[in-house]
């Protein structure tokens, strides 16, 4: 082997370990700050929607659903995901039952959050598509069952604040369950795009390095049974600890990280 040839291949060894290292540090900060601030967030969350004035809405329980659905999400997946990417500490692979167990669960618990989003929209769609079905009887028969439901002996003023402090709690929970709809479609479209991409790069990325093998074999003992282990498992599939200077399941420089938070 030429030296160009040995300059080549420990550049790209450099190389995949650079991409190694930035790959987990990116993961450890990005698992971190999701952790802690999922976890302030939704409690904020849960302390707004239980006070008495927004407790009573119906909107505002299916957000606060969400938010106890979505703290359980970063209070057990993203630990999971740290151990599994960072690591290399997998819980689906103990055995066949756990990773079906953890499998269903997690995606159960990471749907909830969207579907009582989807409630929500519902909820607060729904009646004024009802009602205009229905007609305009219908809504004129709807106010005023509302002015009855107002008890007759308190004073005119207050019963012009009710409907207005009503309608006012009504619109800001519009907006919320619209800024929430429009960030869950755009945060989901790109990895939606991405999802289909993700194993044919992967699959690039095994077939270029074990193409590499036979050039790095000869300086490099424990490169080659590492780089044989990852054509025949590839980094979409569950991981496994491993040992040696270089990782099999980052030699897919960083294309990991896309599959990690897609799945």
């Amino acid at each position: 082997m030429s030296s160009s040839d040995t300059n080549t291949t420990s550049a790209n060894l450099d190389a995949i370990n650079a991409l190694k290292y930035s790959k987990i540090l990116f993961l450890q900060v990005w698992c971190l700050a999701t952790f802690s601030l999922g976890i302030v967030g939704h409690i904020l969350s849960i302390y707004v929607f239980t006070r008495r004035s927004l407790y009573s809405n119906s909107c505002s329980q299916y957000f606060l659903a969400s938010a106890i659905a979505g703290l359980f999400v970063v209070c057990i997946l993203v630990p999971l995901r740290l151990l599994q990417y960072v690591y290399n500490i997998d819980a689906f692979v103990s055995s066949d039952a756990m990773c079906r167990i953890l499998t269903w669960l997690l995606n159960w618990m990471k749907a909830l959050p969207s579907w009582f989003i989807v409630l929500a929209c519902v909820d607060r769609v729904g009646p004024p598509v009802s009602m205009l079905t229905f007609g305009l009887l219908a809504i004129r028969n709807i106010r005023r069952s509302v002015r009855r439901i107002i008890p007759n002996n308190t004073p005119t003023q207050t019963q012009n604040q009710l409907p207005h402090r009503q309608k006012a709690t009504d619109r800001q929970l519009m907006q919320m369950m619209m800024v929430q709809s429009a960030h869950f479609i755009t945060s989901q479209l790109q990895f939606q795009q991405l999802r289909p991409l993700t194993p044919g790069i992967q699959l690039k990325a095994v077939h270029f390095f074990k193409s590499q093998q036979s050039s790095c074999s000869s300086q490099h003992p424990p490169f080659g049974p590492q780089l044989e282990s990852t054509a025949s498992h590839p980094a979409f599939l569950p991981r496994r600890r491993g040992g040696g200077e270089v990782h099999p399941d980052t030699l897919s420089c960083g294309f990991g990280l896309c599959d990690a938070f897609i799945k």
